[in-house]
């Protein structure tokens, strides 16, 4: 039966064309179409060998019935029981449209690579990190409507509080985020994080309280989480 396969002329024509496209897609690395190809393919294959199995079986049933209704009054017409196996199966064939569904598996496989190409292009263009920009440092007693006041360097007890606002730009599409670092006379006293939104002008500030345990040289340092320093401002605090 397997032996029939290679000298029918439409299974080896099928076959030669199954191996094109599969070199094709091999060089166009199309992964999906191969398996496509592949899985026609071997469809094709079972489909063959069902036909020429039910073909030699009706094969059987006719020589049956020619020698069971020998005596058969004359006219009857057992073309309908006797036709062509081969011709069936060129109808069957032509229904399936293996080249078709070939070509469609490749055109698919081809269109799905492109766009994953696309959108991985797309997405590694849009998650370039872009560095943010200190726009502005300012230090004062206090933050109304997010403008600092009462800019100076010099504070004392009597004051309540040192502010520091920073005006950021950042055009990434994704939030970041930035460190107020508090210092007195060199040592870290207050390490605040802010988070920083996509803008071109983020405004965001941190404090210290004043009391006599922080009479001294104050520096803040804006870093970020890499541990960049953007820049950095000093004051100092007195006793009334």
């Amino acid at each position: 039966m397997i032996s029939s396969l290679f000298s029918d002329s439409t299974f080896i024509i099928v076959s030669l064309m199954a191996l094109v496209f599969t070199i094709v897609a091999i060089s166009q690395k199309l992964n999906d179409a191969i398996k496509g190809i592949s899985i026609v393919y071997v469809i094709f294959i079972l489909y063959t060998l069902s036909s020429e199995n039910t073909s030699f079986k009706k094969d059987q049933d006719i020589s049956s019935i020619n020698i069971i209704d020998y005596n058969e009054t004359e006219g009857y017409d057992l073309s309908e029981d006797i036709s062509n196996p081969q011709n069936n199966f060129n109808n069957e064939f032509d229904s399936l449209n293996i080249y078709e569904l070939i070509n469609d598996l490749a055109r698919k496989s081809s269109n799905t690579s492109n766009k994953r190409s696309w959108i991985s292009s797309r997405s590694l263009k849009n998650n370039i990190i872009r560095p943010i920009k200190l726009l502005s440092i300012e230090i004062g007693d206090n933050v109304v409507s997010r403008n600092i006041e009462g800019k100076r360097k010099n504070f004392n007890t009597d004051d309540k509080r040192v502010y520091c606002l920073t005006r950021i730009e950042n055009t990434n599409d994704f939030r970041t985020t930035i460190f107020h670092k508090w210092y007195k006379d060199l040592k870290l006293e207050s390490n605040i994080l802010i988070n920083i939104g996509k803008s071109y002008n983020w405004r965001s500030w941190s404090y210290i309280n004043i009391n006599s345990d922080r009479i001294g040289n104050w520096k803040v340092v804006i870093e970020d989480s890499s541990g960049f320093k953007y820049d950095s401002l000093e004051f100092s605090i007195s006793q009334r």
